[in-house]
């Protein structure tokens, strides 16, 4: 795979064989599972030349970087939950905003959390932006035997003593309220798994951007 490119709608590559494919899936990584798909095809005996047709038909699936409403500050819900995967949700937006983004991420369960704690701060470190804002959402707990530890606003305060631009809220819906304000804000992002309320959560969270940028 070469020659990618970020598009407004998506991303365009180059595969050999197939020629130049565009995808309405945003990012570098789905880039590649496009090209995954496109080897997989071949195997099954799919022409070349009917590779590209097919890769643009794919819509894309619920929480793999899925907007959710249609307001001017584009805002997406992805599944992503950990390091690896929250860094690459980070980046595509990063080239999709062409500014500031405003991204929140809601841990599930105080075990993982706590797991990948060390290294979703390298993560991060790696990957955000000064102009950027990141909030740890409360841990999402679903049941089961729990310290409660490491909480949210614990793990955010580490981080931020270290340089960081992350932050947290007492409680998710205050986020709602603190995105009003939010000035210069390109495009939103909320990540996390488990948790079947975070889509519609993440669709009032592009309503409430809808009129500031709308004024």
């Amino acid at each position: 795979m070469g020659d990618y490119s970020a598009t407004p709608a998506g991303c365009r590559f180059r595969l050999t064989p197939g020629g130049a494919c565009a995808s309405g899936q945003l990012g570098w990584h789905s880039a590649l599972n496009a090209a995954a798909v496109a080897a997989a095809l071949r195997q099954l005996g799919l022409p070349a030349e009917a590779i590209p047709e097919a890769l643009a038909a794919f819509p894309g699936i619920a929480q793999r970087f899925q907007r959710l409403g249609d307001g001017p500050v584009p805002t997406y819900c992805d599944y992503a939950h950990n390091p690896e995967k929250i860094q690459a949700a980070l980046r595509t937006a990063q080239d999709a905003a062409g500014g500031p983004v405003l991204a929140a991420f809601q841990p599930h369960g105080y075990g993982p959390f706590g797991f990948m704690r060390d290294e979703l701060r390298e993560a991060l470190a790696r990957t955000l932006r000064p102009e950027d804002r990141f909030f740890l959402l409360p841990v999402y707990y679903a049941g089961g035997t729990s310290s409660f530890r490491p909480t949210a606003a614990e793990v955010a305060a580490e981080y931020a003593a270290l340089g960081l631009p992350v932050q947290t809220v007492e409680a998710r819906d205050d986020l709602l309220a603190q995105a009003k304000d939010a000035a210069g804000v390109r495009l939103a992002l909320v990540m996390g798994a488990r948790d079947p309320s975070l889509p519609a959560w993440t669709a009032k969270l592009a309503a409430v951007l809808y009129p500031r940028q709308s004024r």
